[in-house]
Parts: C-alpha cells; structure tokens; sequence
C-alpha cells in the first residue's frame, strides 16, 4: 500500500491542467496591473486624465419674470440623468432676438422680444478627459450640445456653446476690488 502511494507521487507529470492554472495567474497579474497601472477607465488613469472645465449653456428665450433664480454657486444637475455637471460661475442676461426678411425691401431687420432674455451660464466643473471627450460621471459635456439644465430654482433646456480647460494657476482678477488710486504719484 506504500509503494502505491509513492509512485503517484513520483509519476506526477506536467499536464494539461499545469499550463491553464499558470495562464490564467499570469492573465490575472496582467488585467491587475492594466487596471491600477494605467490606461483606459480606472484608478489611476482617471487621476492622470482629470481637468477642470468651463463650459458655457445658452437658455434661449426664458421669460423675464425668471430673471435672478440662477445664481453663482448654484450646483447644476442634468435634468434627465440627475447627475451633477458643475456649479455656476456666471450668469449674463441678453435680450432675445429674432430677425424677419423683408421681400419688398430685400433685406433683414431685427426685433428683440420684450419680455424674453437669453441667458447664458457658465459652469465649471471637474470632468475626465476621455479620449478627446470631456465626461462628467459618464455625461459627454461638448460644444452643440442638448442639455436638460437644472439649478436649485429653475430647469430648462439649453445647448452648451462653449468648452474650456481651466488652467489651476490662473486666478480670475476680482472684478470687485476698487480701482487703484489715480491720486498715487510714481517715484
């Protein structure tokens, strides 16, 4: 009984079985430097391919009386998914206009309505650059796009005009610091 149990021991040879169980270690070693190493969506790719963005949305045509419910600071969600794209930076009023042709004189004229505004509001926000797309938790933010826009005390439907890198070094000048005094003499 002995002697059985050493020649299976002895006789072991490497099969089949041997090859697979060595290539799927080493096809698991690969995948989990591939992930925490780099490329594509992972760990340490997406801190690699983070940016900060500033992204222009037009609302055309909004009616006046909403005029002052969006507001700097305000986090901007997709409407439709839900997921939080930015925090407003800015907001500026136009009023809206359209033009008309005229036959009999040839030419356009422009009228802007009365009591509407375009309003355009730019939000930053830290996004993942993909490739060449900027995404934000899986939403595509690029120039021409249709965004179901939402803030705190307004939602409306709006197309991004305008996509920027934010440079961290850049500090935006305070545009409410009185101007310096013309009363200074130089030396």
């Amino acid at each position: 009984m002995n002697n059985n149990s050493d020649k299976v021991k002895k006789n072991h040879r490497f099969n089949i079985i041997d090859v697979i169980l060595i290539l799927a270690a080493i096809a698991v070693v690969i995948f989990l430097a591939k992930f925490f190493i780099g490329g594509g969506n992972n760990i340490a790719g997406n801190r690699a391919n983070m940016r900060k963005i500033s992204y222009v949305v037009r609302i055309d045509n909004v009616s006046k009386d909403f005029h002052g419910l969006i507001n700097e600071g305000d986090s901007v969600c997709d409407d439709y998914t839900g997921t939080v794209i930015g925090t407003v930076s800015a907001v500026t009023y136009v009023n809206s206009s359209y033009s008309s042709y005229y036959d009999s004189a040839g030419y356009y004229k422009a009228f802007t309505y009365p009591d509407k505004e375009d309003v355009n509001v730019t939000v930053v926000s830290d996004c993942t650059l993909d490739g060449a797309r900027y995404t934000i938790s899986k939403e595509v933010i690029s120039a021409g796009k249709e965004l179901l826009f939402r803030v705190p005390s307004f939602t409306g439907k709006g197309i991004c005009t305008s996509v920027n890198e934010v440079s961290e070094e850049i500090i935006p000048p305070d545009m409410n610091a009185a101007e310096p005094s013309s009363s200074a003499k130089p030396d």
